[in-house]
């Protein structure tokens, strides 16, 4: 059965079934976010500044989820407002338990044509999954990202335009592995990831996320 989630009209693959489309997009806000690896990374209400000196590793921030990790059932999306042109890098969202070790990633390349999909088990690494070119440039303001993710299934989004889209290009879609679906996605996390020993600042705007059941906090 389809149903519209945020003007976007989906299948009950994409996120799963008994989404609550009367369930508000929720600002994330600046406060609550906790520091996992390397990089200087300073919140803002529905924004971060990631900030990597030469030599940094990850850098990811996390916060609690909004939602039950018995029950999850979430939209997680945000805006990529400016990233080098010029220096390799890899930024992107997440939903993940909070070492980033467990969860569902969707990453940008900075010089690589490519939004990529990945999920990781408990356990397991970080497994690609698919990928589609990009909507629009990283250092153009205006290449958005989504995860949605609902009881069974999981989709991968992107979209492009200097405010958020109403319309959106599906990037990859999965059955959600069942090491997730017990009590391992307990965290939304955003991620910059440098690929070159080179000095690189990635922003990020619009963070917002969005409960798609009544599921239990």
């Amino acid at each position: 059965m389809a149903r519209t989630i945020n003007g976007v009209v989906e299948d009950v693959g994409a996120g799963g079934g008994g989404a609550d489309t009367s369930t508000a997009l929720q600002t994330a806000p600046a406060t609550g976010w906790t520091s996992t690896a390397d990089g200087a990374v300073t919140p803002s209400s529905g924004g971060l500044l990631f900030e990597l000196e030469a030599g940094d590793g990850d850098a990811t921030v996390v916060r609690d989820a909004p939602f039950s990790p018995y029950a999850p059932a979430v939209e997680w999306s945000g805006r990529l407002a400016d990233a080098p042109s010029a220096v390799a890098a890899f930024t992107g969202l997440a939903i993940c338990d909070a070492t980033r070790s467990a969860g569902l990633l969707l990453q940008v390349g900075t010089t690589t044509d490519a939004v990529q999909a990945f999920h990781r088990v408990p356990s397991g690494s970080w497994s690609y999954l698919g990928a589609s070119s990009r909507a629009a440039l990283p250092a153009s303001g205006e290449l958005w990202v989504r995860l949605v993710l609902g009881d069974r299934w999981v989709s991968w989004w992107q979209g492009a335009g200097a405010t958020r889209p109403t319309s959106w290009t599906l990037v990859y879609r999965a059955e959600l592995p069942w090491q997730l679906l017990t009590g391992a996605l307990t965290h939304l996390s955003v991620m910059a990831l440098p690929a070159e020993s080179t000095a690189f600042t990635v922003t990020w705007a619009d963070l917002q996320y969005r409960l798609l059941t009544g599921a239990p906090t």
